[in-house]
């Protein structure tokens, strides 16, 4: 009888040689992050305190001294916790930029974990040659991309929130495969834990959070189901432990202080969607029964935005920037509402919501098409610095020079262009990454209809063989990985504007690793289902 070919990555396939190989990409890996951090310390230490930098700092310096310190705008406590356990180490406003490295550092790493461990979600005994020779690349495309590196030397959450979206992925990921209750339980316990944080880092990781909680609790769900009450209490204790914590650390101080120094912070993001579909709010504005002249003022404010268009956002075709920040719109919301912020925030959603309904098929086109741009374009900015600096102190209001007056200030003196040191240490290695980049952005659709077809086509053929099994279980690490990256995406069509580069550059990391592990785990899919053999058990859980 003819003998079938191994299954892709089995023990069969040239264990040995596997081994090296991996073992040398593994080597290669640590080497690229070793070059990165070499250049980073070699590199002038550059900080960039932008406008959008303030309301963090504001914060975080409340929280180190206690003082009070002015308004905060809409910003949330998430990144303020991270900034002032730094401040309060050293007092030096560089150490921020310098842990931020690290964290870019650890999310290549992460990032390098979970492509090296896909194997075991998908059921394999070895990795899959192709997860080996992509991790290397994968690492040097994290550390090449000027964005993900640049926003580490800025007062800027994006780092913070880039790292935490691949931690809680990593974590999920093993969660799947451990087979030890204990540990799956306290693996609940922080993934609860951190994703309330990545809220409060950056509001719109709101789906991605709401897909986390749905797996945890599908999770519980199915284990009390199977009856397997003692990892049900347990993760359900662990669950509401950390729910707890989350609300006692996280939620009822953000309540607090947005109290005491935000007054426009929970009408922000009504506030942004209302400037950003004018075409979608202004016939809902008309129907709310609301006097004659705030409606005019409203309605004038809406087709200024909409007749501006020239200096529109490209996606978009407006510019909502225009319409919070240099329109007159928030005097004329205090001149009618006054000081009442949950009425003015209610007309917001009010608009908001009749608009849709008003207008379905309009609201619905804007979505798909700032989700197709996102989808297409996942690497803004290749070929653009994170900017130049100067001194921290120039242009600033004195207010603020006391403000930060109190915290080293010498090595954030801005010179230079901020955020390459993979380019400092290695501009060939540099070079070579961001080509790898540019060639993924290029094709990022294309790359995108064909996972899409190749997983219909391979569901199809693994169905009608009796073998939907194996693509059950490479659902598993596409599912996880791919779900968290298209509900990043999601979030910002509905709410905001891919134009704004930061939406998609924070998430590109995930990006990256959501194309590649999707390949993975096709690839193995694929090489299972022709040799048409059983699978065989990895060490853990199956679902």
């Amino acid at each position: 009888m003819r003998r079938l070919a191994p299954p892709f990555g089995s023990q069969d396939d040239g264990g040995r040689p596997r081994a090296i190989l991996s073992a040398l990409c593994v080597a290669i890996s640590v080497l690229l992050v070793a070059v990165y951090l070499i250049g980073a310390s070699i590199r002038p230490l550059v900080l960039v305190i932008g406008p959008d930098s303030w309301g963090y700092l504001r914060l975080a310096i409340h929280l180190d001294t206690g003082l009070p310190v002015g308004a905060i705008g809409t910003r949330s406590i998430g990144y303020p916790l991270f900034v002032a356990p730094i401040l309060a180490l050293r007092g030096q406003l560089p150490d921020i930029a310098v842990a931020q490295t690290l964290l870019v550092a650890l999310m290549a790493v992460i990032a390098a974990a979970v492509n090296l461990r896909i194997h075991r979600v998908l059921g394999q005994r070895e990795r899959s040659m192709f997860s080996i020779i992509s991790t290397p690349l994968l690492v040097l495309a994290i550390l090449s991309y000027e964005p993900t590196t640049g926003y580490a030397f800025s007062i800027l959450p994006e780092t913070l929130y880039g790292f935490l979206i691949v931690l809680c992925v990593f974590l999920c990921l093993e969660h799947v495969v451990k087979p030890s209750g204990t540990i799956r339980a306290i693996l609940v316990a922080v993934m609860v834990f951190l994703a309330v944080w990545l809220v409060y880092v950056k509001p719109h990781a709101i789906l991605f959070v709401s897909f986390l909680i749905g797996y945890v609790l599908y999770d519980i769900l199915s284990s009390i189901l199977a009856k397997s009450w003692r990892y049900a209490i347990a993760s359900t204790l662990a669950f509401v432990a950390a729910g707890v914590a989350a609300s006692l650390l996280i939620i009822a101080p953000d309540v607090m202080l947005k109290r005491q120094f935000g007054r426009y912070a929970e009408s922000f993001g009504a506030l942004t969607f209302f400037c950003n579909h004018p075409a979608i709010v202004l016939p809902a504005v008309r129907g709310l029964g609301l006097p004659e002249a705030f409606t005019a003022d409203m309605e004038r404010v809406l087709q200024q935005t909409i007749d501006n268009g020239a200096n529109g956002w490209p996606v978009l075709g407006v510019n909502g920037d225009d319409c919070v920040y240099r329109s007159p719109l928030r005097q004329r919301l205090g001149g009618y509402f006054g000081d009442d912020d949950k009425a003015s925030l209610k007309f917001l959603n009010d608009a908001a919501i009749h608009g849709i309904l008003m207008n379905p098929a309009g609201m619905a086109r804007i979505v798909v098409r700032e989700f197709a741009y996102g989808l297409a374009h996942p690497f803004p900015n290749l070929a653009e610095p994170m900017g130049t600096g100067r001194d921290v102190y120039d242009g600033l209001a004195q207010r603020e020079a006391e403000l930060i007056g109190r915290y080293g200030t010498v090595g954030a003196k801005m010179a230079g262009v901020v955020g390459d040191p993979l380019g400092t240490a290695a501009p060939a290695l540099a070079s070579f990454g961001r080509a790898i980049l540019s060639l993924l952005d290029a094709a990022a659709a294309y790359l995108w209809l064909l996972i899409g077809v190749w997983a219909a086509i391979l569901v199809g053929v693994s169905v009608r063989m009796g073998r939907a099994r194996v693509v059950l279980r490479s659902a598993r690490g596409i599912g996880i990985i791919v779900g968290a990256y298209l509900s990043s995406i999601a979030i910002v069509a509905v709410a905001h504007t891919f134009d704004i580069a930061r939406y998609a550059e924070a998430i590109a990391p995930l990006a990256m690793l959501a194309m590649v592990v999707s390949l993975a785990s096709l690839l193995a899919a694929t090489a299972q289902t022709v040799a048409a053999r059983p699978l065989r058990e990895a060490p853990g859980r199956s679902l």
